[in-house]
């Protein structure tokens, strides 16, 4: 059951950095064939690592096609709880999950793992 909810967690975050980054950022164009100085090691930053996967990431999913966003009102960080009404996705195409190599990659790493979310 955690792991259900751990793996919904991962993609439902996929989409929200995916959206942010859509309408905040230009992606770079995907480039498959990187030079080794741009393959990243132990001494990449995590701003430059994550740069390198995005744009690597030929899978990402696509807004309004893959998937739709109801973003409702805003809320200042300080407010605790989530002041909206409907949920967040209004829709979702699931078998994007199992059809792109990059997701069901992901989900079968996730048998690497035990959840142990909330405890220390």
């Amino acid at each position: 059951h955690d792991k259900a909810k751990n793996v919904a967690l991962l993609r439902s975050i996929n989409v929200i950095v995916h959206t942010v980054e859509n309408t905040c950022m230009k992606p770079k164009p995907l480039v498959l064939d990187l030079p080794p100085s741009h393959t990243p090691d132990v001494n990449t930053d995590f701003a430059s690592a994550a740069q390198i996967l995005w744009n690597l990431d030929s899978n990402r999913l696509s807004p309004y096609k893959d998937y739709k966003m109801d973003v409702q009102s805003s809320k200042h960080p300080s407010h605790k709880g989530d002041a909206a009404h409907d949920p967040l996705f209004t829709y979702v195409h699931r078998g994007i999950f199992q059809e792109r190599p990059t997701f069901d990659a992901f989900r079968h790493l996730l048998d690497n793992y035990s959840a142990c979310t909330g405890e220390e």
